[in-house]
């Protein structure tokens, strides 16, 4: 379960919101992952129209109490901040906003051993490569280094060292 802090006049708030939807759709039926939004918004009109946009629960609007309750438990300073709780209720990470932005559904269960894989599944190639592009360029957009199938750091370091000597 999440619990999602935000509000419609949050442009970062609107800008993530779509992933966190795509993730929530992606896993929601699979069940065991449920999100609840706790808005800042301060009028009911924005909270509705923001509210509709989102497949998941929420505190009401007048819920004032509950609202309040929920960001000084959890120390909720700025948003969007999405907490994500195991199925025991234990807040497995405070990060969940930058856990969907970097890995979308593949961080689910969002457990720190699972980011940790996906963390060391990084390659250098699967960040510096995209697509069709599998090179490096110059400061004037030339093609300066085809990436063999097995990049490494080391390679770049090599290559970097006798092109561009100190």
């Amino acid at each position: 379960m999440g619990l999602f802090f935000s509000a419609s006049w949050c442009p970062p708030c609107r800008g993530f919101t779509p992933s966190l939807v795509a993730v929530y759709e992606d896993l929601c039926p699979k069940g065991g992952f449920e999100v609840v939004l706790i808005s800042s918004d301060k009028e009911e009109e924005a909270f509705n129209g923001y509210f509709s946009k989102m497949p998941w629960l929420a505190i009401p609007f007048h819920d004032s109490a509950s609202i309040k309750s929920v960001k000084e438990k959890f120390s909720v300073r700025g948003i969007p901040h999405l907490i994500i709780f195991d199925g025991a209720g234990k807040v497995l990470t405070n990060q969940g906003v930058e856990m969907v932005m970097e890995y979308g559904k593949e961080a689910y269960p969002f457990t720190p051993e699972r980011i940790n894989q996906l963390i060391e599944s990084q390659t250098l190639e699967s960040l510096l490569v995209s697509g069709e592009k599998d090179y490096v360029i110059d400061k004037s957009s030339s093609q300066v280094m085809s990436l063999p199938a097995h990049f490494t750091l080391d390679l770049v370091l090599t290559y970097s060292q006798t092109t561009h000597p100190e």
